[in-house]
């Protein structure tokens, strides 16, 4: 057997506030279809892809360490507070 290789974590996360899904339309990196899927599907921070519902949860997956999704976390909450189209 070869050795272990981590190639993908996934981070769970809760927000303190919830988030307004109202106004999202879709675009390049944000998608947003509540037919399809109950979450906003964001890659603006490659290679991470976070998933955020609208109750605050939600999951940041594609990254290999914790630093990078630390960052990404924080570009995240960067981006809810100056959107008023999703920060509620």
């Amino acid at each position: 057997m070869s050795q272990w290789k981590c190639t993908n974590v996934v981070y769970h996360f809760t927000m303190d506030r919830k988030v307004r899904t109202n106004n999202i339309g879709s675009s390049k990196d944000v998608f947003f279809e509540p037919e399809l899927f109950p979450a906003i599907l964001m890659s603006k921070w490659k290679p991470a892809h976070i998933t955020l519902f609208a109750n605050g949860k939600g999951m940041i997956t594609g990254v290999k360490d914790k630093r990078t999704a630390v960052f990404t976390l924080s570009q995240l909450i960067e981006y809810l507070s100056t959107s008023d189209d999703i920060h509620r």
